[in-house]
């Protein structure tokens, strides 16, 4: 009897260590493709990690009204939390971590655990007027 109680013990430990599934968002005028290094990379650190590599607004369409695809990525997280009630890594690069952190707080029940902004200008960029 004790040793069932061990084992389920153990097995609830081993479930909360357990990596979270990551959420990968490309930056402009780029894709999924250009993020599948960093998607190995994780996967070959950390075997049994889910891994979701963003396809939306590749190439071109990244250049498409900002708050539509934010909208899109919303919806896009949204999705993917639902199935990993645990909570989810979203990272995003360049302008991909921008439209994560704006679709992130614009969800009011979300399940993203850990944000992670590569390269994104979160704090707006700076530059001299030219006028």
């Amino acid at each position: 009897m004790r040793i069932k109680y061990l084992l389920i013990v153990c097995m609830y430990f081993v479930g909360s260590l357990a990596y979270k599934p990551v959420v990968i968002l490309h930056g402009i005028l780029s894709g999924a493709e250009s993020m599948t290094v960093l998607v190995r990379h994780i996967e070959k650190l950390h075997p049994g990690t889910v891994v979701y590599n963003c396809d939306k607004f590749s190439g071109w369409y990244s250049l498409e009204n900002a708050w539509r695809q934010v909208q899109q990525i919303k919806d896009y997280i949204d999705q993917i939390g639902k199935l990993h009630p645990e909570g989810i890594i979203v990272l995003g690069y360049s302008q991909g971590g921008l439209l994560a952190r704006a679709a992130i707080q614009s969800l009011p029940d979300h399940n993203v655990k850990t944000f992670i902004s590569l390269s994104s200008p979160q704090a707006g960029q700076y530059g001299i007027s030219c006028t």
